[in-house]
């Protein structure tokens, strides 16, 4: 259970009338007293009296129910469940009555929830809670509404039973990316390969800040003597800057039809917004500005790059919101939106998908305009499968035709992403799950290469 956790209470709603478990009893009574009429004629007179009897008590029964508002229903909510990963909700029912009481409770998960319902019988003793545990692994992400839990209630031997429902109303809003202690992991895991091959790279047109005070040597430049500081201390001093470290990157996501393919029950784009987060956290961690722009056929969220380790919530929460890759992608009108907001070079990095060479002509013309301004990372997003199709080692007629149809495509796609490369545009192709270390990986190297 995520902590902190959010809990909803409330009473019983609406009760509407069931059969109890004493009804059944009463109704076996009558039928019993109908089959010995034949037999003891006497009887007969009498038998009016036994489903008039049965009336009078559920009439009583009606009156006479149990205080429903006795028992209370809540939710203990997961503070941020991440999309694909397995969380869990508590669902607590509090007999506050003074007798035991029987119920059954019925709590169905949404759709977009993969994990069993519940349905279940128990006798509550009076102050005592019953608590469920609900496992489920999200599909979507996004707001979630929890259906209202059914509950029957009734007296332990009660001919009449009492259906109500929980309090409707409880929302989980499932967020894409990592859970915070296995992105705090990856954080330190890279942390050592930024330290031991970070450095400052002098660049032509670079911006540059101030480092320290140090002692002039022989062949440094004489304009950035402090001749002030030499004065007070009496020898040469001269002033040391260094490179500005907060380059920006810009994030760019398609969020098109293609990337609405489902992989493993969650859409393409929901899985891309993993690796694409996982960038943002570490180039965020090194203090550099990290943008975003998704779009389909036109922008649908664009931040300015912005620094520090609190804009990767913001940028968590935009992402959060987009739509589910159900329009056509335009790359040329996401170009001009790159192109007018941001002229200063930086690092692009595109999250996509293209099915074949002629969806991919797009893409080319797009990255070309982008590559005369700014460092280019192509990052294709894989369907896993294609390859499973392509070394499944069934033989049958069909099997043979699916192959020779997913090879065809994985030859396409590699041809495509060699022309990306000729380019100059760094390409990366992965599945979803497979494609943070590479892309972490061509990130330091064009950092470390001095390329940006």
């Amino acid at each position: 259970m995520a902590s902190p956790s959010h809990a909803r209470d409330g009473g019983a709603g609406r009760a509407r009338p069931l059969p109890g478990p004493g009804l059944w009893f009463l109704a076996f009574l009558v039928l019993g007293y109908s089959l010995l009429i034949p037999l003891f004629a006497y009887l007969g007179p009498t038998w009016f009296y036994a489903p008039a009897g049965l009336l009078v008590m559920l009439g009583l029964a009606w009156f006479v129910r149990p205080d429903l508002d006795q028992v209370r229903i809540s939710r203990e909510l997961p503070a941020m469940p991440v999309l694909g990963r397995k969380s869990r909700y508590l669902l607590r029912i509090e007999n506050r009555a003074s007798h035991p009481l029987r119920l059954h409770v019925r709590e169905v998960l949404p759709p977009s929830f993969e994990g069993a319902s519940v349905d279940r019988i128990r006798v509550l003793p009076a102050g005592e809670i019953w608590t469920l545990e609900m496992a489920f692994v999200s599909l979507e992400r996004g707001r979630v509404t929890l259906p209202p839990t059914g509950l029957v209630i009734s007296r332990l031997h009660d001919i009449l039973a009492w259906r109500v429902e929980g309090p409707a109303g409880d929302e989980i809003t499932v967020q894409p990316g990592r859970p915070a202690g296995e992105l705090k992991m990856l954080l330190s895991h890279f942390q050592s390969l930024m330290e031991a091959g970070d450095r400052q790279i002098p660049r032509s047109g670079s911006d540059w800040e101030f480092d320290c005070m140090r002692e002039y040597v022989p062949g440094d430049d004489l304009r950035r003597i402090d001749w002030k500081a030499s004065a007070r201390r009496q020898r040469p001093m001269t002033r040391q800057f260094r490179e500005e470290r907060n380059s920006e990157i810009l994030l760019a996501l398609d969020c098109g039809r293609l990337m609405g393919t489902v992989v493993d029950g969650i859409r393409k784009l929901d899985l891309a917004m993993t690796p694409l987060l996982d960038l943002a956290a570490i180039a965020l961690r090194r203090g550099e500005k990290v943008g975003l722009l998704a779009f389909d056929d036109k922008p649908r969220v664009h931040l300015a790059p912005r620094s520090g380790m609190a804009w990767l919530g913001r940028i968590r929460s935009a992402l959060g919101g987009l739509p589910g890759g159900e329009r056509p992608t335009s790359f040329l009108r996401a170009v001009n939106e790159l192109e007018a907001r941001h002229r200063k070079r930086s690092l692009v990095v595109v999250f996509t998908d293209f099915t074949d060479e002629i969806s991919a002509s797009e893409v080319f013309r797009s990255l070309a305009a982008l590559e005369r301004r700014h460092e280019l990372v192509f990052v294709g997003v894989a369907d896993p499968g294609l390859d499973r199709i392509f070394v499944d080692p069934d033989r049958n007629e069909n099997s043979l035709f699916q192959r020779a149809v997913a090879g065809s495509l994985l030859g396409e796609r590699r041809r495509t992403l060699g022309e990306i490369s000729r380019l100059g545009i760094h390409a990366i192709d992965a599945e979803p799950s497979r494609l943070t270390a590479p892309l972490i990986g061509t990130y330091l190297e064009i950092k470390f290469s001095g390329r940006l």
